[in-house]
C-alpha cells in the first residue's frame, strides 16, 4: 500500500509518519514537504513542493499508486486558506488523477485531521472569533458529502483530535482533552489503512483506542 502524508515535519503529521514507516501493510510514504526531512527511510519518497493550491502534471505523476492521504497540514491557528481552500485543491486533484489509478479499483481515502472544537453546523450561532472553526466545520461536511456523491471511488474518514502532545510531553489538561503525537499518529494511519467500507468520523478519545491499540499491535521504531 502506498500513502501520502502532507504537514509531516510537524507534530501530528511527524507521528503519523513515524508510524507508517513501520507499517507493515505500508510499502511507500510519500511526504509532500517545503523542505527535505532530516532523515531518510527505505519506505520514504519526500516530494518537494512550495504552491498547495496546485498539482502539477509531473507530482501527479509522481504519485500514481496513493490509495490513501493523510492530511494533516496546517496549525490550527493558521490562515484559513490552508484548512479550506487548500484540502479541497487536493480533494479534487487526487480523485480526478489518483484515485482511478488504485490497485484493485478500491476507494481512495481521505484522512482529514480536524479538531476537537471544529463546529459542523453552519445554522448554530458563534461569536465572530469563533467563527473559523464554523468555517472549517463546512469543509468537514463537503467531504463527508463527497463520499456519498462518489461512493465507492472514495472515502472520507474525519480525525478531530484535542490538545496533540509532542513526544515526551504532558500536559495539565484532563485527560479528555489530551492525545499524545504518536498514539494520534498510529489512530490516522490506521484510518488510511482500514478495510472499512464508508468513511466515518472519530472524535478525541475514540483516536487515542484506536492508537492506542494499534501501537501496541504494531510497534513503532
Amino acid at each position: 500500500m502506498k500513502v501520502l502524508i502532507t504537514g509531516a515535519t510537524g507534530t501530528v503529521g511527524g507521528g503519523a509518519l513515524k508510524f507508517a514507516l513501520s507499517h507493515p501493510v505500508i510499502t511507500t510514504v510519500y511526504v509532500l514537504s517545503r523542505r527535505e526531512l532530516a532523515f531518510t527511510h527505505p519506505k520514504l519518497k519526500v516530494i518537494l513542493k512550495t504552491d498547495y493550491k496546485t498539482y502539477t502534471p509531473t507530482e501527479l505523476e509522481q504519485l500514481q499508486g496513493v490509495s490513501a492521504c493523510i492530511w494533516a497540514l496546517g496549525a490550527p491557528t493558521g490562515g484559513m486558506d490552508i484548512h479550506t481552500l487548500v484540502p479541497r485543491v487536493a480533494r479534487d486533484a487526487f480523485f480526478e488523477h489518483l484515485a482511478p489509478a488504485i490497485p484493485g479499483g478500491g476507494p481512495f481515502t481521505f484522512v482529514l485531521t480536524s479538531g476537537l472544537l471544529v463546529v459542523r453546523d453552519q445554522e448554530r450561532w458563534l461569536p465572530g472569533f469563533l467563527k473559523p472553526l464554523q468555517v472549517r466545520g463546512k469543509v468537514e461536511g463537503e467531504f463527508a458529502e463527497f463520499e456519498k456523491q462518489h461512493e465507492g471511488k472514495w472515502r472520507t474518514m474525519v480525525a478531530r483530535p484535542a490538545s496533540v502532545l509532542k513526544e515526551g510531553t504532558t500536559s495539565m489538561l484532563p485527560y479528555r482533552f489530551q492525545i499524545d503525537s504518536l498514539a494520534l499518529g498510529a489512530a490516522l494511519v490506521t484510518l488510511a489503512s482500514s478495510e472499512d467500507s464508508k468513511g466515518r468520523t472519530l472524535e478525541n478519545l475514540e483516536l487515542r483506542e484506536v492508537g492506542q491499540r494499534a501501537l501496541a499491535a504494531t510497534p513503532a521504531k
